[in-house]
């Protein structure tokens, strides 16, 4: 077993503290190009609670999806409602450092781990896991600032 697969076990099976600071997530975020805009809105923080929105627009269609990231009594987590589906899918927060947090849920098909990660007015998103035994990530790059400056 090579050094990083057990490093990367280690961080899966290692909870993250529960009092971490996730505050630079919130605010507008925007990504517009010229076939696509999409933006994220995250409020909060109120109590152990953000709230969070995802508005798409891509190849003529629309698409949206609600987020939380909310503390329970096993630490933080991102709850993903694609569509506003019904129960979210709830993901771990395995290591918070700085301006920067990733989420996990191995028992998941796709994706596996979403991530967020603030630099300045810079907010990128990531996620990642396998398709069809792959390793896939997607990784949008967002602005501070709403759609309305798309």
């Amino acid at each position: 077993m090579t050094a990083a697969i057990v490093a990367l076990g280690m961080l899966l099976s290692t909870p993250a503290p529960a009092d971490v600071d996730l505050s630079w997530i919130a605010g507008d975020w925007r990504l517009c190009e010229p076939d696509r805009v999409i933006e994220e809105r995250w409020m909060g923080p109120r109590g152990d609670l953000f709230v969070g929105a995802n508005h798409s627009f891509e190849k003529g269609r629309a698409s949206f999806e609600f987020m939380r990231i909310a503390r329970d009594k096993d630490g933080w987590a991102y709850l993903a409602s694609p569509g506003g589906r019904s129960p979210p899918t709830v993901f771990r927060l395995i290591d918070a450092r700085g301006t920067s947090a990733v989420f996990a849920n191995p028992d998941h098909d796709f994706p596996k781990r979403v991530a967020y990660a603030r630099e300045g007015d810079a907010l990128t998103a990531r996620i990642e896991g396998p398709v069809n035994g792959k390793p896939v990530e997607m990784v949008w790059r967002f602005e501070k600032g709403d759609a309305s400056g798309c």
